[in-house]
């Protein structure tokens, strides 16, 4: 299996995930990402009904609708993604 560390930066209820092992500060910053394991992880997502935001330069937002077991759903869909 082919591992990738990721960072999650984070602001109130926006998120990203981004597939590098240097912290993003900035926009310059993303150039350390790995687009193509992002591109296959926003297919992977949406194949399995969990809407992503369609690009790492994009955020994702949590509101009153995510419920437990729309998170947990969302959270095992990543683990499985990352472990493949």
């Amino acid at each position: 299996s082919d591992s990738y560390p990721i960072q999650v930066n984070q602001a109130g209820t926006m998120f990203g995930l981004l597939f590098t092992d240097q912290p993003i500060q900035n926009l310059s910053d993303m150039g350390h990402c790995d687009l193509q394991k992002f591109a296959r992880y926003f297919q992977y997502m949406k194949s399995n009904g969990i809407y992503v935001a369609p690009s790492q330069y994009e955020a994702n937002f949590m509101s009153s609708q995510h419920d437990k077991t729309c998170i947990d759903h969302t959270v095992n869909m990543i683990t499985q993604f990352l472990s493949a």
